[in-house]
C-alpha cells in the first residue's frame, strides 16, 4: 500500500494519465468503427 507523503518527500509522477487518454482514444474509435460498419450494413468499415 501507499505510505502517505511526508513534508519533505519528492514529488514523483506516473503515467496513469497518459495511458487513461491513449486508451480513452483508442476505445472511442473501436466504437466508431464498429458503429459505422453496423449503420451501414458491413459496407462501411474497410
Amino acid at each position: 500500500m501507499f505510505e502517505a507523503a511526508r513534508l519533505l518527500d519528492d514529488i514523483e509522477h506516473t503515467g496513469a494519465m497518459a495511458g487513461f487518454v491513449l486508451g480513452a482514444i483508442v476505445g472511442i474509435a473501436a466504437v466508431a468503427y464498429v458503429s459505422l460498419t453496423v449503420a451501414t450494413c458491413g459496407f462501411g468499415g474497410f
